[in-house]
């Protein structure tokens, strides 16, 4: 989404009546896909990458080039047109059109192209993984503004049911039946429960805080979460099995994807290299013209009579001979272009036979590349694999957990009501009374804890099974 998508998009989301944004969590992926710097920069990654592509297409196709040069030349020197040498000024003008194409060189043009298709799609794949690794921690920053919501929530319930408590006493107290003392302890049970709320409501500002920070949302802007309903979840952790899990995120892990690029990228690379080792073969072609202002052309001859002394029988004669003088005109600009134009192809072969070992160099250098990129492929499924049989096993553990702390919730649920009912009835003091709402308060807290806990696990194995982070 860019900018202007996410402008509408908040548009049409409205405001709450405390003038709050309200804020999905795809919303907040969404906003955080667009000012995070490290996809930023992957996705100029990605512009490089595109450009090399680009480039190394273009190096498959014909040269041409255009050149023209204007010389003043002084002193003795030899006439571009009449290749004459001459003593004096004069100005000269060359222009040339050269092109020339690469007709084999071991297929390394080829394996450019494929080598910087593959790279492309590495960068891409490099960009996907940070906008997943993003959405994932906004997620788990997410849920932390909803659980520490949801106890902000508990905390405020049972202030107002002591304080429902306390009501009722006092009007006991009054009527006579209970003594003095006995709303004494409520008023410090509601003490410490402001206490709580407090503390509450403190952690939720640094969850939000800390949600705001993954979504490089500017702290001040204040919004409100839309906590969704019933959360469905999509499978039973306790059915999934390892394999499955791990075979599934090696298909659909851009991280995976991306390192598998690198190790084709570096394959591409000893292909290249070692082109370096055969004979190359090019052509080309030139066009090229010449002008000169000294050049001349001959327009007709004139007839002279050239007067010459001779020795006949001792004395001396003058003769005078015809001579035809060829009459030079000055030749015009185009017309010497014309008339110079000079035309040329060629082909050209090139064996490397020594050059100070570099291209075997080279080639070693790709087989080093080629194992660097596998380690690294090798080190990134490894790592996937301890990470996903971390997620699942933190995932059936959480829903152990949820079912043992919602089975404690209900009992101690049942306990509460029972102990309410005695201390009303005055069978329990309000010590004894205030272990139980104690035991109740820390139930709830536990359950919420497990709830939050076992939804993330499952984002997780989301995460790591390719699928959509939502709730």
């Amino acid at each position: 989404m860019n900018k202007w998508s996410i402008l509408i998009l908040f548009f049409f989301v409205g405001f709450t009546a405390n003038g709050q944004e309200e804020w999905t969590l795809q919303w907040c992926i969404n906003y955080a896909w667009e000012n995070n710097l490290s996809i930023k920069q992957g996705e100029l990654n990605v512009d490089f990458a595109e450009i090399d592509k680009a480039q190394s297409l273009h190096n498959r196709y014909p040269s041409l080039s255009a050149n023209s040069s204007l010389n003043s030349n002084f002193g003795r020197t030899i006439d571009p047109v009449t290749n004459e040498f001459i003593t004096e000024n004069f100005v000269s003008n060359n222009i040339s059109l050269s092109s020339g194409i690469v007709v084999f060189n071991g297929f390394r043009i080829s394996n450019a192209i494929k080598q910087a298709r593959v790279d492309e799609a590495s960068a891409k794949y490099d960009v996907e993984q940070l906008k997943r690794d993003v959405a994932l921690t906004v997620a788990n920053n997410y849920l932390g503004v909803l659980f520490a919501e949801e106890n902000l929530n508990i905390a405020q319930s049972q202030k107002e049911s002591i304080t429902e408590q306390r009501d009722q006493i006092q009007k006991l107290i009054n009527a006579g039946v209970r003594p003095a003392n006995d709303v004494l302890d409520l008023e410090a049970q509601l003490a410490n429960n402001e206490q709580s709320i407090i503390t509450a409501e403190n952690n939720r500002q640094i969850a939000l805080l800390n949600l705001k920070q993954s979504m490089q949302l500017d702290p001040e802007v204040e919004m409100q979460l839309i906590r969704p309903g019933d959360v469905k979840l999509n499978y039973d952790p306790d059915e999934l099995t390892f394999n499955q899990v791990y075979a599934k995120s090696l298909s659909t892990q851009p991280q995976i994807l991306s390192n598998e690029m690198r190790v084709e990228s570096a394959v591409l690379g000893k292909k290249m290299a070692q082109a370096g080792l055969l004979p190359s073969i090019s052509a080309g072609a030139s066009l090229g013209t010449n002008y000169s202002n000294k050049g001349r052309f001959i327009d007709g001859f004139t007839t002279q009579i050239v007067e010459q002394d001779v020795l006949i029988n001792n004395q001396t004669v003058t003769i005078g001979t015809e001579q035809q003088i060829p009459n030079y005109v000055d030749n015009p600009y185009f017309d010497q272009l014309n008339d110079n134009l000079s035309y040329g192809v060629g082909v050209s072969l090139q064996i490397p036979i020594y050059n100070n070992y570099s291209n075997q160099l080279n080639v070693q250098r790709s087989k080093v590349n080629i194992e660097l990129a596998q380690i690294q492929l090798d080190q990134t499924k490894n790592q996937l694999k301890t990470t996903v049989q971390q997620a699942l096993a933190d995932a059936r553990a959480s829903k152990r957990k949820l079912a043992a702390t919602q089975k404690a919730l209900e009992a101690q649920q049942a306990a509460f009501d029972n102990a309410e009912k005695n201390y009303n009835a005055g069978a329990i003091n309000s010590f004894e009374f205030r272990i139980q709402r104690n035991n109740l308060q820390q139930a709830e807290v536990n359950e919420l804890i497990a709830k939050y806990e076992y939804l993330f696990a499952l984002k997780v194995l989301d995460f790591y099974m390719g699928e959509k982070i939502d709730i």
